[in-house]
């Protein structure tokens, strides 16, 4: 498991090697603070080898074809409990990279599993 200060870190080394806004956020407090309306949010769990696959699929969707000047929260899975995760997504993080996709403070998209995945890059891309 990793420290708060191990995931920032990691986040920042990935946010110098991506063309994106990429912040890590540590806790619900943090992600409130931050008033965000429009963008990616997801929720990345170290312990999990589909968070990475698909955080980095999602990522390059973003940066390939995603609206340009949209931040990226990637939120440490450890610093959100199960009621903070569903009041931000809508549902329980279960270690995919569960994200959603805002536009004006609403979600118009999400990934919670592996259905919506696909849908989900599709939304991103600008895609129907």
């Amino acid at each position: 498991m990793w420290a708060k200060e191990q995931f920032i870190i990691w986040v920042q080394s990935l946010a110098a090697k991506r063309n994106l806004s990429i912040m890590p956020i540590t806790s619900k407090a943090e992600l409130d603070g931050l008033h965000f309306r429009d963008g990616l949010i997801l929720f990345h769990a170290e312990w999990s080898g589909y968070s990475y696959e698909n955080m980095s699929a999602i990522l390059t969707a973003m940066e390939t074809h995603g609206p340009n000047g949209q931040a990226v929260a990637i939120c440490w899975h450890d610093g959100f409990n199960p009621e903070e995760e569903i009041g931000t997504l809508g549902a329980i993080c279960h270690g995919y990279a569960e994200s959603v996709l805002l536009s004006d403070g609403r979600i118009v998209a999400h990934d919670y599993r592996k259905p919506d995945f696909e849908p989900f890059l599709q939304a991103i891309r600008g895609q129907p």
